[in-house]
């Protein structure tokens, strides 16, 4: 009866159907928020340092998206960011991140005495063919236009959070 047994989950195992993916390629991955060390400014103030890390072969555009708050147990999303974490994080407001690099942003003040964590929002340059015919578009357009050319930023776009910040 073991030999039976067996014989069938191995003939179930070689013939069972191969999964043929019609997805196309992953996406590359996310950037990651790679560390959050919490500190203090020269005043005193409790401030934390974001590292971001783009494990991405790609070039990735970045901003400061929003701030949640979490209040009686629940996330309220995507709240306006307020004017003291935007007056320390003035300099890089939009930054673009290379593949493999690692950006240390400024320490950020705590903006509430409550649970709080920071959403980037993340914008990558389209790839392939498609990546190129709209570099070449770019370039174009800039010298019609008389003006150095700009980035195309149409591919993937998404947001990525910070863990969980308290005072």
């Amino acid at each position: 009866m073991k030999h039976i047994r067996s014989f069938l989950l191995t003939a179930v195992f070689l013939l069972a159907p191969t999964v043929v993916s019609l997805a196309g390629p992953a996406s590359p991955p996310d950037v990651l928020v790679q560390k959050v060390v919490i500190t203090s400014n020269k005043l005193g103030q409790a401030c934390a340092t974001i590292t971001l890390t783009n494990p991405s072969p790609t070039r990735v555009m970045i901003t400061l998206h929003s701030v949640d708050y979490k209040v009686s147990g629940r996330w309220i999303t995507n709240q306006s960011v307020p004017g003291v974490v935007t007056a320390d994080l003035a300099a890089p407001a939009v930054d673009v991140m290379a593949p493999a690099q690692t950006l240390v942003c400024p320490p950020v003040r705590f903006p509430t005495n409550a649970t709080w964590r920071l959403r980037f929002r993340f914008w990558e340059q389209r790839q392939g063919f498609k990546g190129a015919v709209e570099k070449a578009q770019s370039k174009v357009e800039g010298i019609v236009a008389g003006r150095a050319p700009s980035d195309s930023w149409s591919g993937r776009t998404y947001t990525v959070e910070t863990p969980e910040l308290a005072p």
